[in-house]
């Protein structure tokens, strides 16, 4: 259906007799087959952008404009507009070399994937990669021409997602981003004007250069993760000092950023640490954003009980990296870390103790009770004689058993509260709150409230 849209959108273009961003010559022979940007720039209008392809081409930045104003009710939407623009356009050499480097410059940056509101950026990016995609496209041996098409039709695809107001995740777009970062990474850069080198090396040469700076001194661990979610990831350093005596040393955590304006390496988050029984070191990584962000744990397990104490670090706005969680003054025994369906998981003594979930911008603390074996397990006692445990099962069936009183029921669950529907279909009204359940309304009879402390399942 898009191809079609774009085909009424040619004949379109041709019957209403459109300005063609490259008209014949009137001349035969008296003109080059393309513009050059040069001839382009004779205009007397001057570009109101500060997007480099738009401000050296005055009838490509028109064409941009007209096409933001298009609502509704027009023939095609903006985005197929210009990817016409784009398959008819003839560049000049020049102009080929400056969209090698502008697509270039926008990947390593990450911008492509992060100016997800301004739609003149995401017309000139459909432009940009549609205009290396047809040019390069019958070029077939694996070199750079060959990838930069390729990469250009996969820049235009995520550019037109972006467009129409597609989120930037999902298996589709996560597929885009890996060929994407796979093709970055065998392209050959020694034509780009900037002397950039190959994508895939400058995380590597940082690492390279972390890892011996001062290495008689230190115990130096790196390790790469995608904080921010921009092609180029982040690299998290742990060093710490070599002395006889681990109280005695200092730990340094940092996290390095590059930064593509200045082609180089900057610390954007640091944290030190004396005085240990324990080195922090990285305990897990996973993602809970939704997105290709990665969050990680860092922390220490202290003492005979093997304490855990931690802090998480990641990105809100995928530019600036912060801490998200600090847990580091805590105490889990035999505490462990662990990322599961969107979820920040802490376990004591392999029991679940807590779970976070990022909410609005923060982790905010899930209440929960302790699964094992398929159960869910709440201890209650009012009064002398009276304990029981009622038995949760996966399957929606509940079990309550005491020295007075035995049932199987069902329940269901919305959020913190549990409903329980008993032999005799009376309710039976629970919430959880922290580490209890609380029974707020009984089978019929108003007993009141009942506490029933969650436990784990044997």
């Amino acid at each position: 259906m898009r191809v079609l849209n774009l085909l009424l959108g040619v004949l379109f273009l041709v019957l209403v007799g459109c300005n063609n961003m490259n008209p014949e010559s009137e001349k035969a022979g008296t003109q080059n087959k393309t513009e050059s940007i040069k001839a382009k720039e004779l205009s007397d209008d001057t570009p109101s952008t500060t997007n480099p392809v738009l401000a050296s081409n005055v009838k490509l930045y028109k064409e941009v404009q007209k096409a933001l104003t298009f609502s509704d009710d027009d023939i095609e939407p903006p985005e197929d507009y210009i990817t016409v623009l784009a398959w008819e356009y003839d560049p000049a050499e020049e102009e080929l070399q400056q969209y090698e480097e502008y697509i270039i410059d926008e990947y390593i940056s990450g911008r492509f994937d992060d100016h997800l509101k301004d739609r003149e950026y995401l017309l000139t990016n459909i432009f940009v990669g549609e205009v290396l995609y047809t040019q390069y496209r019958d070029f077939d041996d694996g070199k750079r021409k060959d990838r930069l098409g390729t990469i250009g039709g996969q820049f235009a695809s995520i550019a037109n997602s972006f467009f129409g107001g597609h989120p930037p995740n999902g298996e589709n777009y996560e597929h885009e981003i890996k060929e994407l970062n796979y093709q970055f990474g065998k392209l050959d850069f020694s034509n780009q004007q900037s002397g950039s080198i190959e994508a895939k090396d400058i995380v590597d040469q940082q690492m390279k250069k972390l890892k011996t700076f001062r290495a008689n001194e230190f115990e130096i661990e790196v390790a790469q993760f995608y904080i921010t979610g921009k092609a180029i990831p982040e690299i998290l350093e742990i060093r710490t000092e070599k002395v006889p005596f681990l109280e005695e040393a200092q730990v340094q955590v940092s996290i390095y950023q590059y930064q593509p304006e200045v082609n180089e390496w900057r610390v954007s988050l640091e944290e030190i640490f004396t005085e240990m029984e324990a080195k922090p070191s990285l305990l897990s990584s996973g993602k809970v954003m939704g997105d290709k962000r990665e969050q990680l744990v860092i922390g220490k397990n202290t003492g005979s009980g093997g304490y855990l104490s931690f802090f998480v670090i990641g990105s809100k706005d995928k530019r600036n990296i912060e801490m998200l969680l600090d847990l580091y003054d805590s105490s889990f025994h035999q505490g462990t870390t662990s990322f599961a369906e969107n979820e920040l998981v802490i376990r004591e003594n392999d029991e679940l103790s807590q779970v976070y979930v990022w909410d609005n911008n923060v982790f905010r603390q899930k209440k929960v009770m302790e699964t094992k074996n398929d159960l869910i397990i709440g201890e209650w006692s009012r009064g002398e004689g009276k304990n029981g445990v009622y038995v949760f099962k996966s399957n929606g069936k509940v079990e309550f058993n005491s020295d007075l009183t035995q049932f199987v029921g069902s329940y269901t669950q919305t959020g913190d509260e549990i409903i329980m529907t008993l032999p005799d279909n009376s309710k039976l009204v629970a919430k959880i709150n922290g580490e209890y359940l609380s029974i707020y309304s009984g089978s019929g009879n108003g007993e009141g409230l009942q506490f029933v402390k969650i436990g784990a399942g044997d």
